[in-house]
């Protein structure tokens, strides 16, 4: 079992360093896929410095996590998703719910849970 959740984080962990480097390198191409777009090339430094230090920060805390078998490092994937869920439910809250607002949440707990069970799963060392 605990290989299987080990798989599964490291799974989701280059998943997210493969957008926040896509978001580094090609930050107009991402922000696309995000419905986002930058007005200028502030916009551009933008996307680039939080987007990636987003989704990195939190694949890098998930890949030691499942490569050292060790629970700590999962707390910064899951306060960086718990914020995003909490953002997308104020929106639905502010703005309704859109076409194109329901697949990121579904996603985004997704990941929770697979980073929840982890650190349920995982020893404390």
């Amino acid at each position: 079992m605990q290989i299987f959740i080990r798989l599964a984080i490291a799974a989701q962990a280059l998943f997210m360093l493969f957008v926040g480097t896509l978001f580094l390198l090609r930050p107009v191409e991402a922000a696309a896929n995000f419905a986002l777009a930058p007005l200028s090339l502030l916009g551009h430094a933008t996307l680039r410095a939080d987007m990636f230090g987003f989704f990195v920060s939190g694949a890098l805390f998930a890949l030691y996590a499942a490569w050292k078998s060790v629970r700590w490092p999962l707390l910064v994937p899951i306060a960086l998703l718990a914020c995003a869920i909490f953002g997308r439910l104020v929106s639905f809250m502010v703005d309704g719910v859109v076409p194109g607002s329901v697949e990121p949440i579904v996603a985004e707990i997704v990941m929770m849970l697979i980073v929840v069970t982890g650190f349920r799963t995982l020893p404390a060392r």
